[in-house]
């Protein structure tokens, strides 16, 4: 089974997004960790492993190695905004 679809940035995070047309979920490879879900918070372990995972139209999924930090900022025109 092929993993090219999912990018991994800096070994911190997951991304898998569907390439396939009308596909509804995805397999992607988990190193041995903790990994949460961007988008919902839920968690999952993995002891190095592949998983399918649903892969709605709405939402790419991505998963964050648990304890990494990931700077966020709400939109905005400038981040000097008072």
């Amino acid at each position: 089974m092929s993993y090219s679809n999912c990018v991994t940035i800096l070994q911190v995070s997951i991304i898998v997004p569907s390439l396939c047309q009308g596909a509804t979920s995805v397999d992607a490879y988990f190193p041995a960790d903790t990994w949460i879900d961007l988008h919902d918070g839920s968690v999952m372990k993995s002891t190095g492993e592949s998983k399918t995972i649903p892969a709605p139209l709405d939402k790419i999924p991505v998963y964050i190695r648990a304890g990494a930090v990931l700077p966020l900022q709400k939109p905005n025109v400038t981040t000097t905004t008072r």
